[in-house]
């Protein structure tokens, strides 16, 4: 895989340090998980491959965010559902800044951008989707920085809650972001 990186972040395939590192801590603190929907029944080493293994094997694309300053594993980033219709490719992504010290920082809008470019210039995605909760207002800010429009709403019975939940669905077509950087 080529290096893809941004001023201050690394996207690079997970290693086995990972797995043994604060990625299990991050999924059981409950603020790291509050505005996800992942259930937290993945915290041991072998599970935690076993998940990303899983994802792979899918055709997703699942990177860990590494800082290049202290080359901690501070995220994740999920490319996935790439599907093409009406010969137009289409994918999800889903970004995460799990590492706590990292946050309030810019290092999730530097991730999203990342992302982007990733997708459309590398991937060549014509149109990104990505969803977060009502309730996530730093993670909406940061879409509509990064230059999503919201196009529509979910509701949907989430594992790892006891209530409906309703979440935002933004998408950003690579013309539209194309033209956001002229």
């Amino acid at each position: 895989m080529n290096k893809i990186a941004s001023k201050r972040i690394i996207l690079r395939e997970h290693s086995e340090k990972d797995f043994l590192g604060n990625y299990q801590n991050w999924l059981l603190d409950s603020e790291v998980m509050e505005h996800t929907d992942t259930s937290i029944n993945k915290t041991s080493p072998q599970e935690l491959r076993a998940y990303v293994d899983n994802e792979l094997s899918k055709g997703n694309i699942f990177l860990a965010v590494e800082d290049k300053d202290t080359s901690q594993h501070i995220g994740n980033l999920k490319i996935y559902n790439i599907t093409i219709e009406d010969g137009i490719k289409i994918a999800e992504y889903s970004r995460f800044i799990g590492e706590k010290s990292f946050w309030g920082q810019g290092y999730g809008k530097e991730l999203g951008l990342l992302a982007l470019d990733f997708c459309f210039n590398k991937l060549d995605i014509d149109v990104v989707k990505a969803g977060c909760r009502f309730d996530n207002k730093k993670a909406i800010i940061s879409n509509l920085k990064i230059g999503f429009n919201i196009t529509g709403v979910k509701e949907y019975e989430a594992d790892n809650k006891i209530d409906t939940a309703y979440s935002l669905i933004f998408s950003l077509n690579k013309d539209t972001y194309k033209q956001s950087l002229t």
